[in-house]
Order: structure tokens, then C-alpha cells, then sequence
């Protein structure tokens, strides 16, 4: 999925599919004449919108071609952005609770021992796919750095919650959160799980019983730098 900086973790309920992509997409780059329709949104569509929008601004007239330019080569440093959040993301469905993770570098600081580390952000979208409500309890993490040393690890409880909240999640609705963490090298690896219970019998009964949701390994990446 495009993912957009205003967008990047609202701590609250969003829409999917190709509602959740166009609006996304209008705020990336508001000048697009060509959006995909495709839900799935890959590397190789990217590149066809960019050249599609090229295309069509080739008629526009001389005194704009200074300002679509402009607007052509922030579309190219998006599709790089895009490109670079493809590969630190994942996905994965349990029992019709899907997960979709994305994280991003963030920067360089100093922790509390005066070692410097590398600071990530994560973004986080549970879809329901179900035909009844699931509410999401908590969570667990695993964080190994690039050497394979394991640096963080929470185990799944079901009163830890995300970002303090306990979000009820309709069927076909979605609910996302933003986060983040530290490790002691470049680059690592993310992986965990969610503790979801399903109302199977309505909302207005208690759950019928708790799954593991997997988060399913996504890498923790600095971004690559853009020659010239």
C-alpha cells in the first residue's frame, strides 16, 4: 500500500482497498491525472503511473512546463520512498485477521548508556476480514539485530493493548497504530503477533475465544542513498 507522512500511523479506524489507496495517492502527488485501480498496488504499477502521468501532461501548455517538472521529479523521489517501503513490509492473514506492517528509519540517536542507535518507526493496519467483530488485546514483539541477536522480546499478553488502546474492529474495517524501536546496528529484523478475540456470536455476547494473529517478519532497513 502507498503509504504518505500524514498518514503514517493515525491511532485510529481508516478505510481499505482502493478508498484507503486513491486518498493516499491525491495526497502524495495531487497533480495525478492517472491512478491505479488496482488494489494491489506494486512496484511495476508505480512505474506505470509515473509514466502514464507523464504522457498526459506532454499537451499541457508552455507555462506550465516549469511546475510539471517539478511535479514529475517528486513523483520519481516518491516512487523511490514507495520502493524503499515495499521492501520493509509484510503481510500476513490468520483466521481473517490480517496484519500489514511497515517500517521506516527514523534516525540515529544516543541511548541512556551513550551508545548510539538506530531508531525505527513501524506502521501497523489490522484488517478484519471476518464476517464478525474481533478486538484486538494486545501484542508481542521480537527484535533481532543485523548479527542476529535478539534485542527486544515481549511476550503475548492479553492486557498489554496497542498504543493503550483496545480497538473493536468491525468486519471489513481496519484499525492502524504507528510505533517504534531502537537497535544496536544498521539494520534488523521484526516479527510478532497480536492477541485477538473473536465475537463469533455478535458483539453483544462475550468473545468465543482468542487467537494468535501473526505479525509476519518484517525487516528494519536504512533507506539507500540517492546518487546525484
Amino acid at each position: 500500500k502507498p503509504l504518505a507522512g500524514a498518514e503514517w500511523g493515525t491511532h485510529g479506524y481508516t478505510p481499505v482497498g482502493l478508498e484507503y489507496q486513491t486518498r493516499v495517492l491525491e495526497k502524495l502527488a495531487p497533480s495525478l491525472v492517472s491512478i491505479p485501480l488496482e488494489e494491489k498496488l506494486t512496484s511495476k504499477a508505480l512505474r506505470n503511473m509515473v509514466a502514464n502521468n507523464f504522457g498526459m501532461h506532454k499537451a499541457a501548455p508552455k507555462q506550465q512546463h516549469g511546475e510539471l517538472l517539478d511535479e514529475s521529479l517528486r513523483a520519481l523521489r516518491i516512487l523511490l520512498e514507495q520502493h524503499y517501503m515495499a521492501r520493509s513490509s509484510s503481510t500476513c492473514t490468520t483466521e481473517g485477521v490480517r496484519v500489514d506492517v511497515t517500517s521506516k528509519f527514523d534516525r540515529i540517536a544516543t541511548n541512556f548508556m551513550g551508545q548510539a542507535v538506530h531508531v525505527f518507526t513501524y506502521r501497523v493496519r489490522v484488517i478484519n476480514t471476518r464476517e464478525d467483530h474481533i478486538k484486538v488485546l494486545g501484542r508481542s514483539w521480537t527484535i533481532t539485530n543485523e548479527r542476529g541477536q535478539q534485542t527486544v522480546h515481549i511476550p503475548p499478553d492479553p492486557s498489554n493493548a496497542v498504543v493503550g488502546q483496545q480497538p473493536l474492529i468491525p468486519p471489513g474495517g481496519c484499525f492502524e497504530y504507528h510505533s517504534g524501536t531502537d537497535i544496536n546496528t544498521p539494520s534488523g529484523l521484526q516479527r510478532g503477533c497480536l492477541v485477538v478475540a473473536l465475537y463469533e456470536q455478535g458483539r453483544e455476547h462475550p468473545p468465543t475465544r482468542t487467537i494468535l494473529a501473526e505479525i509476519a517478519p518484517f525487516p528494519l532497513l536504512p533507506p539507500k542513498p540517492i546518487n546525484g
